[in-house]
């Protein structure tokens, strides 16, 4: 998949709110293929999975 590039922070078009980053996260989702979304959910749940199940185990600090 490779990584996006990142714009410069000096490039006036480029912004740092919470809606510009939603924005170029949906960009991405929408570059990437069929094939790369699945990975990335399998990725993303997998590592969740984990936390989750710290969280669930006995004596483990809040």
């Amino acid at each position: 998949m490779g990584r996006p590039e990142r714009p410069s922070p000096d490039d006036e078009s480029f912004t740092w709110s919470p809606e510009a980053n939603r924005r170029r996260q949906a960009l991405l989702g929408l570059r990437m293929t069929a094939a790369q979304r699945l990975r990335w959910l399998e990725t993303t749940v997998a590592e969740m999975r984990k936390i989750l199940g710290k969280a669930r185990k006995k004596g483990a600090s809040p």
